[in-house]
């Protein structure tokens, strides 16, 4: 199975991210993929809601068509991979536009981004998941300074031009006001 995330900087930045959350914290992590982050994830959370619809596309940065494929597959191996962790993992097999709708009003102490790469798609994501963090919580988007995916970079600095922290796997986070 090719891994996402091998021993290295992916790994250890997504690592050292994780380690900013509060001990047994509830995040929503948008694009699941293999379920690799979510295993992370859960080292520390108490629960993870996985929202992913698991449905081949195609991302569209900077004008580059890139096809991605095999999401059933990715969806089987997620399965899989977080079968020791029932009771504690939400799977949302959705839009992530829906997915947060449907969670109405409830609150969550991070929200992870890493679905589709596009800037209004990331846009819209951040939009949305935005309200569900609570105060002094974290939102988080993956690929941040990744010039194969410039759309998350562009999304992240228009709706956060003061900033965040970024980590050595490109994740990008912010904290919101405590009040």
């Amino acid at each position: 199975m090719l891994t996402m995330r091998p021993d290295g900087p992916l790994l250890s930045g997504l690592r050292e991210f994780i380690a900013t959350l509060p001990p047994d914290c509830t995040i929503v992590e948008v694009g699941c993929y293999r379920g690799e982050a979510t295993r992370e994830f859960l080292a520390r959370a108490l629960a993870v809601v996985c929202v992913d619809p698991w449905l081949d596309y195609t991302d569209c940065n900077d004008g580059i068509p890139d096809r991605v494929t095999h999401l059933a597959q990715a969806e089987a191996e997620f399965d899989r991979a977080i079968q020791p962790f029932y009771g504690r993992v939400a799977k949302l097999k959705m839009p992530s536009i829906t997915a947060a709708l449907l969670l109405g009003t409830a609150l969550f102490d991070a929200v992870y981004i890493d679905g589709r790469h596009e800037e209004a798609a990331v846009t819209a994501d951040i939009a949305v998941w935005l309200p569900h963090i609570k105060p002094g919580g974290i939102l988080a988007c993956h690929d941040y300074g990744n010039p194969q995916f410039a759309g998350v970079t562009r999304a992240v600095d228009r709706v956060f031009p003061a900033g965040g922290m970024t980590y050595p796997d490109t994740t990008w986070a912010f904290r919101t006001p405590t009040n």
